[in-house]
């Protein structure tokens, strides 16, 4: 416990893996997050990522977000039409994010835009965590889009003017996450393209969604988990399994919470 809170160690091969694989800690802090809800975090969790994308395959990496308020605006474009910054896209497997007592979010000065079906250079998005890579490990963390203290610039409805903005994409099969807060995000609290299992987690006050559960391709006609945008929906567990084209989806309430609905729903915007 104390190597991971280590503010000064950008990473440590503390021991071999079953196949010969490293565990190293990449700490946001050395690469110069600040984690004090006003510094913009963005370009320094941007090069911790880089960093991290950079190891070799047969390291297990972690990510480690000490306790503290991250700002992840601040960072480089990551659309090459419009204007979306955050947290750089994750491409290695086997990542672990350890990010309890720590908060990812968006600043109240940070607008977010979509004024034209499909979108045009105007739209304007913050990026929570995306990840591409397999076998993520999430543990902890609040990703808070703080859209209700953002200016909103969209169109007449929700249908067709959904955006781009999730606090949590996952596009790679075996991402487990663990205890973590996902909250006002622009478009989706968490998009889901692979299979995953969420546990002890809280989608709350997506302005599309609260999770989406998506065949990629297929956004039009697949099964959905919602959660009502205006309350939390609280899950012990989510699983998403595809099988070929298909997706199905199984939720499992905590005790005293209704379950979310279910069905075809507005697709990918």
């Amino acid at each position: 416990m104390t190597l991971f809170l280590s503010v000064g160690v950008v990473c440590s091969a503390a021991s071999s893996g079953e196949n010969g694989g490293k565990d190293v800690v990449v700490n946001v802090r050395y690469f110069g997050a600040f984690g004090d809800g006003v510094t913009k975090d963005g370009r320094a969790i941007e090069e911790a990522v880089d960093y991290l994308n950079t190891l070799p395959q047969s390291f297990r990496p972690t990510l480690l977000f000490p306790p503290g308020t991250y700002i992840i605006t601040g960072s480089s474009n990551f659309s090459a039409s419009a204007m979306k910054q955050g947290v750089k896209t994750i491409e290695h497997d086997n990542v672990t994010i350890l990010a309890w007592g720590a908060e990812l979010r968006v600043p109240a000065q940070f607008h977010w835009e979509r004024t034209r079906v499909g979108g045009d250079a105007r739209d304007h998005f913050a990026q929570g965590l995306l990840v591409k890579g397999r076998n993520l490990t999430l543990r902890g963390g609040v990703l808070n889009g703080n859209l209700e203290n953002r200016h909103v610039i969209s169109g007449p409805a929700v249908a067709g003017f959904g955006g781009d903005e999730m606090g949590l994409r996952i596009n790679a099969a075996g991402a487990r996450i663990f205890g973590t807060v996902l909250k006002g995000w622009g478009t989706d609290c968490t998009y889901v393209t692979a299979q995953a299992e969420f546990f002890d987690c809280t989608f709350e006050r997506g302005r599309r969604l609260g999770v989406a559960v998506v065949v990629s391709g297929k956004t039009r006609s697949n099964p959905r988990i919602r959660s009502d945008s205006s309350i939390a929906a609280l899950l012990e567990t989510v699983v998403c399994s595809m099988y070929g084209r298909m997706c199905t989806a199984q939720a499992k309430p905590r005790s005293q919470q209704p379950p979310p609905s279910t069905g075809s729903l507005a697709p990918s915007e």
